[in-house]
């Protein structure tokens, strides 16, 4: 017989919701730590499902009826739940997933962009840094890597193409308001009736969704319209995406779709973690040291670190690991959503729940981690250590397609950051800088400053 789930009774109307705070992450801990590794709790009319424990998670999100996505009013708005980050499972998701994995981020594409755009991103970053190093100034790398990443991102999207500083800046309003709105709980996903109400956010993000169609209309139709393309040789993700449009039945709306999805994706998850990991060195200058040392070891004099040189950095590749259970930047995942009555652990989950990832915890949990609130890159050196608690990237068949795009980025910018340069705390600061963290589509350190000075080899 199946059991009932455990959790909180809540109050009536909101349920639970007033237990939820800025930081709703570290409450769900909290409520792990009380109600165990799946509990269920009412969010206002909304009955959530919570999983804390790596088994249950890979178990639930294997079955298909756990597949469908939550969306929230604000997603369902900008995406109109046909994108590949909110359509629900099903023959077109699959379709979805299978090109992008095939055509966008698969092993081939990502080789091609690593060598071209990605290289050309990085060091402008590292260009930029060197700049800041020589006038004696301060970096901000919260707004630095996000800026970065946005950048490098719409140049692996969109190729070399001319783009107006105004439509820049639309876009990345755009992106701003998704990556403050977008995921951030809106009343009435879980008060029903507050849907009647006029919104100024709902107003605000359909009229972002114009313009974001608008935009992306136009750069697409400049790739189309790129002198010399040969969608025999495609140099982007869009030239892939056109490359296979005819074949794919794929409408202007999904390319365009595709195209927002990679932007919102890439453009900063990845910037925040290498963030975080400039913070957390700077308040370790010893583990900043022992970096530059095996750096040095491997290295060559004159040269840059490249992928291929990722053997041999081994406390680089753990560290940027531990960086990402230690700050996970995405700590619920991607809500999911229940089709239809299913059974995790022998406990019934009922169908039209919200079910949640709770990888915060996973993450910190003493049965998985030794003292897991501590900064250490050397429990990623033994590779036997709990492989199947460190899931950053999600579990299942929508865990997140574009996991090695993002591990290329970051473990480049930390190799090019780290072999150039040394962050510090600024001049006349000796207390460590606080490493607290603001909740919203990504986990980001509050903004904070480091100094740079440049190394000499």
């Amino acid at each position: 017989m199946n059991k009932a789930l455990p959790g909180p009774r809540g109050l009536p109307v909101i349920g639970s919701l007033h237990v939820l705070g800025r930081n709703p992450h570290l409450d769900f801990h909290r409520l792990a730590e009380q109600w165990g590794d799946i509990f269920a709790l009412r969010m206002g009319s909304v009955q959530t499902v919570v999983l804390s424990n790596p088994a249950l998670i890979e178990e639930a999100f294997a079955k298909p009826e756990l597949n469908d996505r939550f969306n929230g009013m604000i997603m369902l708005t900008i995406f109109r739940g046909t994108d590949m980050g909110t359509a629900p499972y099903g023959d077109h998701w699959k379709k979805l997933a299978r090109i992008a994995n095939q055509n966008i981020v698969g092993r081939r594409q990502i080789d091609r962009l690593r060598g071209t755009h990605m290289a050309a991103s990085i060091d402008r970053l590292v260009e930029e840094v060197a700049r800041t190093a020589a006038s004696g100034a301060t970096i901000s790398p919260v707004h630095l890597l996000s800026l970065t990443d946005a950048r490098l991102v719409f140049r692996c999207v969109f190729g070399d193409i001319d783009v107006a500083d105004e439509e820049y800046e639309d876009f990345l309003t755009f992106l701003r308001f998704f990556f403050r709105h977008g995921t951030t709980p809106f009343p009435a996903d879980y008060l029903p009736w507050l849907r009647f109400v006029p919104s100024r956010l709902r107003s605000e993000a359909e009229r972002q969704a114009v313009i974001r169609d608008r935009i992306l209309a136009r750069l697409i139709d400049r790739v189309r319209r790129r002198p010399g393309l040969d969608l025999a040789h495609p140099t982007c993700m869009m030239e892939e995406l056109i490359a296979c449009e005819e074949k794919e039945r794929l409408s202007e709306e999904t390319i365009s779709l595709f195209a927002t999805d990679i932007m919102i994706t890439g453009s900063d998850t990845s910037g925040q973690t290498i963030a975080w990991l400039l913070l957390l060195l700077a308040n370790r200058p010893a583990l900043q040291e022992r970096l530059h040392d095996e750096i040095d070891r491997a290295i060559a004099k004159g040269e840059i670190p490249r992928m291929e040189d990722h053997p041999r950095l081994p406390l680089l590749d753990a560290t940027v690991r531990e960086c990402m259970r230690f700050r996970t930047t995405v700590p619920l995942g991607a809500p999911h959503f229940s089709s239809a009555e299913s059974v995790v652990g022998g406990y019934r989950i009922p169908a039209k729940a919200q079910v949640i990832s709770n990888l915060y915890t996973v993450h910190h949990s003493t049965r998985y981690w030794q003292s897991p609130h501590e900064f250490l890159p050397e429990r990623f050196l033994n590779l036997s250590d709990n492989p199947g608690a460190f899931m950053p990237f999600g579990a299942g068949r929508r865990a997140c397609p574009g996991r090695r795009f993002a591990e290329v980025v970051m473990w480049l910018q930390a190799a090019r950051l780290l072999h150039r340069f040394r962050f510090v705390l600024p001049r006349g600061r000796r207390d460590p800088i606080a490493e607290d963290e603001v909740f919203g589509l990504t986990v980001t350190p509050r903004a904070f400053e480091l100094a740079v000075e440049e190394r000499r080899f």
